[in-house]
């Protein structure tokens, strides 16, 4: 939580409020001249306060990392730190299962989230349904 105040006065700040609303039409935004801390403080705001979730995409997994141990401190309940195949696609080296098994995890969990989601969203569907029958 050291972050939690940081964030709160990210969203009363005006930049803030154009971003967000930038972010609602455009769909993506570009943060490039910000550092990884400043980028991770407005996307955190950003993606808490619409309820999203957050998707980051690193070039190395010491940076991929440090931004998930960023977000940890910034109160994010679910980081997930998607590993790498260390071998080109056509290489004859056999691949790590250490790794495999982590993808596998991980995916596995995402599923089941996403699972989840869908069988409350039927549950309140069909409890509207009853409401206007």
């Amino acid at each position: 939580m050291p972050f939690r105040s940081v964030i709160q006065k990210i969203a009363q700040a005006p930049l803030s409020i154009k971003i967000g609303e930038k972010l609602k039409t455009a769909k993506s935004i570009s943060l490039p001249r910000l550092s990884r801390l400043g980028k991770g403080l407005i996307s955190s705001h950003l993606c808490q306060q619409q309820n999203k979730p957050l998707l980051i995409i690193a070039a190395t997994v010491e940076e991929a990392t440090r931004w998930a141990l960023q977000l940890q401190a910034m109160n994010w309940g679910n980081v997930y730190l998607y590993p790498p195949i260390d071998n080109l696609p056509y290489e004859s080296v056999p691949i790590n299962l250490e790794t495999t098994w982590t993808q596998i995890e991980i995916l596995s969990e995402l599923r089941s989230r996403i699972d989840g989601c869908n069988r409350r969203m039927n549950k309140l569907n069909a409890m509207f349904s009853d409401c206007f029958r």
